[in-house]
């Protein structure tokens, strides 16, 4: 997912301004509820994926949101651990 495309970001809001991610960037929740948020996510989606939905292609949207919330939680421990963001 490109998040600074809004047109391929599910998670963008135009009225905010930005995507799901971004209200967490700016401490809506400190980190370690945030993670535990991404990870709930991350096995919801690939749960529900197969039981959810019966088509392939919609199967694989799901594994992709998984992949998407991977990728946030990866940046999180990043500048947990590389820039001193604890957000805590």
């Amino acid at each position: 997912m490109d998040r600074e495309n809004k047109d391929e970001n599910y998670y963008y809001s135009e009225e905010a301004g930005f995507d799901l991610f971004g209200f967490m960037e700016r401490g809506l929740l400190p980190n370690a509820e945030y993670k535990g948020a991404i990870k709930f996510n991350v096995i919801k989606y690939i749960l529900r994926a197969e039981d959810k939905h019966e088509d392939p292609i919609d199967q694989m949207k799901d594994i992709e949101k998984a992949i998407d919330y991977c990728q946030e939680y990866k940046r999180v421990l990043y500048n947990e651990h590389f820039t001193g963001d604890k957000n805590e």
